[in-house]
């Protein structure tokens, strides 16, 4: 089988003023100059059923009920009514930063910028943005849906529930364990190697090989 693959620029860590002015970037968006300690949770993806934004919703609204300085990003889609009435009902109008389209060296030092990918979807066939998280030695948190369990393996904090509660339990351990983050990190970049577009386009060329050669 022939997986999807990664941009490598994803493995270059992008200069320390680039991730700066992203995340002030998203701290001007959400209304705020820049408190110290914000702890950036970001989702990559579109807004669909399938991806169970107001899981991602919730276990924010959680971490800041428990006092940590949360902000909810998400990149490549757009909040349905009933999401914007969620974030409004949560209060959470402040922290949440949407940017339905940006360049890929943007997505690129928004993954070296954030702090955490959360996927909470409850089906993904794959799950690119988990494989481009772990290549950039971001953290990910997921419930392992669908092709999520295959792309993490052991690279990620998996939540099979979807649970906002414990969802945001396994988000805390990554924003107050050094270790932990640094463990996830470790693991993602060895889960993510050998798996670029590089490597996705000589798997098709090895398929179209074989089928010439049996032809």
């Amino acid at each position: 089988m022939v997986h999807q693959g990664f941009n490598e620029a994803l493995l270059t860590r992008p200069p320390e003023e680039r991730l700066r002015r992203r995340r002030a970037e998203w701290l001007r968006g959400a209304g705020r100059e820049t408190p110290p300690g914000r702890f950036v949770v970001l989702h990559v993806g579109l807004c669909v059923p399938r991806k169970e934004l107001p899981r991602a919703l919730a276990a924010v609204a959680l971490m800041r009920e428990r006092g940590v300085d949360a902000l909810l990003v998400q990149i490549g889609g757009r909040f349905d009514v009933d999401q914007r009435r969620r974030i409004a009902a949560l209060g959470l109008e402040p922290y949440v930063v949407q940017e339905p389209e940006v360049t890929e060296d943007a997505l690129v030092a928004a993954y070296h910028a954030a702090d955490v990918l959360l996927l909470p979807s409850s089906y993904e066939g794959f799950g690119l943005a988990a494989l481009e998280a772990m290549a950039s030695g971001l953290p990910v948190v997921t419930t392992g849906a669908g092709g999520l369990r295959e792309v993490v393996g052991d690279a990620a904090l998996v939540v099979p529930s979807g649970d906002p509660a414990e969802l945001a339990d396994a988000l805390a351990r990554v924003a107050t364990d050094p270790s932990c983050r640094a463990n996830l990190a470790a693991r993602g970049l060895a889960g993510a190697h050998g798996r670029s577009w590089a490597a996705t386009a000589r798997g098709v060329t090895a398929v179209y090989e074989m089928v010439r050669a049996d032809a």
